[in-house]
């Protein structure tokens, strides 16, 4: 390949393309054990503000911001988070729409 370095754009065409699928939709999600959740319980930062349909930066923002906190984070600083939790958590900011 003349003129090519190795790397290029095009050498992305032989690579395998890998999609996220849906456990739950295959039925394969763990049940959680014993009532202590899984690994399958939390969710990334991505697919937590996909849930919420709000952007990372929006959900990142919440959490600097102290409206939400994550279940635990990893030693690489990535956080995992329960839905129901933060559902609950961001209840608590909600402005009451009772007046």
């Amino acid at each position: 390949m003349v003129g090519q370095r190795p790397g290029d754009w095009q050498d992305l065409a032989v690579l395998p393309v890998i999609t996220w699928t849906d456990p739950a939709v295959h039925g394969l999600e763990s049940p959680s054990v014993g009532g202590v959740a899984g690994p399958s319980d939390y969710l990334t930062t991505p697919e937590l503000a996909r849930a919420l349909r709000l952007s990372e930066k929006s959900v990142r923002r919440y959490h600097r911001d102290g409206k939400i906190t994550p279940e635990y984070t990893t030693p690489g600083g990535q956080h995992r988070w329960n839905l129901e939790n933060v559902l609950a958590q961001l209840r608590e900011f909600r402005p009451n729409r009772s007046s």
